[in-house]
């Protein structure tokens, strides 16, 4: 009976153990069936955020590498990382902009990058969908011009031999009136044989009006003589047209200057460039005072001699054309000229040009910086010039050129001439004071004076 009751609990527990393993089962089954619906629930899918940077995730799990087209635009993930790139990638040789707000490809219009100005062609075919635009591109009815790197240029370029400007930072062609530096330019508008927005050069008929334009484009406003004929311009820079008064050579005695300095007046230039037996050859001198001066009255690289060339070249840009490179430096630049051989045949040119009129020129330029300037400080310290002999506002205007126009004014004074001093004491007490001043130059200041008093003499 015991034998019978182990026999059947054996029996039941045996059928315990085959049951167990059954249950087991089945709760397993269930278990991985929930962790395979989970998992397709997580599963990532289109653009994902990590670790603050964006992937794109395709429909089979893996991270997109390359091009990336979504919703109707296009995308570029980096080809080890996957990581989504922004700025410039070059695609088929070609450079693409993908934008750094959004990622996607920039495919059509204009627009500013990195402080440039761009156009992008949309094609819908990623050979050529969103890529840059060359050369002349007319948008919204404005010219524009894009170079090789694909950026619009500005500033003053020639394109073709014709010569335009492109407006800064917006780019777009100019016509018309401009004002650039404080100089004024016109671009064509009106010549149809002509680029619409070329730059205007010499003499051009706008609106009824003619106006005068140098090689530059720099619209002329001061007086000039060329080819026979007198330029003459109104404050507003319109033009008009006279003949010229003749400048020939005729054999004439010229030793007097064309614009009313008498010899008197210019009695000291002798010591300044030399005695020759033609009066104008003083005007042709270049490299005197080892290489520092040009000119009847030694016009000096250090001060005088650049402002010089300017003023010719803004007067008269046709007649002193060869002054054209060298009217261009900066005062910075004034060094270029110190014993430049190039220059010499360029000032050397003119001369041969008209003689007469580069040495009107000099006359005249050397005047109104040097003898006006000292008569004006005069008039403040109430010296009167105006009424004493060209001889003795010679001697004035001899100090102003060697050593200054305020220390010309300031010798007057210290050398106690005033009004009431004749002219004769006005020339010893000026030479006088000169001669302690500089010793270095008495020989030359005594030569001087006895001339000035021997033309005061005759003049009397």
């Amino acid at each position: 009976m015991k034998m019978k009751f182990l026999m059947i609990a054996a029996g039941f527990m045996a059928a315990a153990v085959c049951f167990t393993p059954q249950t087991a089962s089945a709760a397993g089954s269930k278990s991985i069936s929930t962790v395979t619906a989970t998992t397709q629930k997580s599963r990532k899918l289109g653009w994902v955020r990590e670790g603050g940077k964006w992937y794109y995730y395709r429909a089979n799990g893996k991270i997109a590498r390359g091009l990336v087209a979504y919703r109707h635009n296009w995308y570029y993930t980096d080809k080890q990382t996957g990581e989504r790139v922004s700025g410039w990638v070059t695609i088929g040789g070609k450079p693409r902009y993908f934008r750094k707000a959004g990622g996607y490809m920039i495919r059509s219009g204009l627009w500013k990058l990195d402080g440039k100005l761009y156009y992008f062609q949309h094609t819908n075919t990623i050979r050529t969908d969103g890529t840059l635009t060359k050369g002349w591109q007319t948008i919204k009815n404005r010219d524009y011009y894009f170079g090789e790197d694909g950026a619009a240029i500005s500033g003053f370029h020639e394109i073709d031999g014709t010569t335009y400007y492109f407006r800064a930072k917006i780019c777009y062609k100019a016509t018309g009136w401009l004002t650039i530096n404080r100089k004024r330019y016109h671009f064509n508008t009106s010549d149809p044989s002509r680029a619409v927005g070329a730059m205007d050069t010499g003499l051009v008929t706008i609106d009824g009006s003619q106006y005068f334009f140098d090689e530059d484009g720099v619209m002329i406003t001061d007086d000039f003589d060329a080819n026979g004929k007198h330029y003459s311009f109104d404050a507003n820079g319109r033009c008009t047209i006279t003949d010229a008064q003749s400048n020939s050579n005729s054999g004439e005695d010229d030793s007097s200057n064309k614009d009313g300095l008498s010899d008197d007046f210019l009695f000291f230039t002798i010591y300044e460039s030399g005695r020759s037996d033609d009066f104008y050859q003083g005007y042709n001198q270049t490299g005197g005072d080892h290489g520092n001066a040009c000119g009847k009255y030694q016009f000096d690289y250090r001060y005088s001699l650049l402002p010089f060339v300017k003023y010719c070249y803004q007067k008269d840009p046709v007649f002193f054309k060869e002054f054209k490179s060298y009217a261009a430096l900066s005062l910075l630049q004034k060094g270029k000229l110190q014993g430049n051989t190039a220059f010499y045949r360029a000032w050397n040119t003119i001369f041969s040009r008209n003689k007469i009129k580069f040495a009107n020129y000099q006359d005249q330029y050397a005047k109104q910086e040097y003898y006006d300037i000292t008569a004006r400080y005069l008039s403040r310290y109430g010296i009167d010039m105006s009424k004493r002999p060209d001889v003795v506002k010679g001697a004035v205007y001899s100090y102003s050129i060697q050593h200054g126009q305020l220390s010309a004014a300031n010798a007057v004074i210290a050398a106690k001439i005033t009004n009431s001093s004749s002219d004769s004491e006005f020339l010893r007490l000026l030479y006088n004071y000169r001669m302690k001043k500089y010793p270095a130059y008495i020989s030359r200041y005594r030569s001087e004076c006895s001339q000035a008093l021997s033309l005061l003499g005759k003049a009397a």
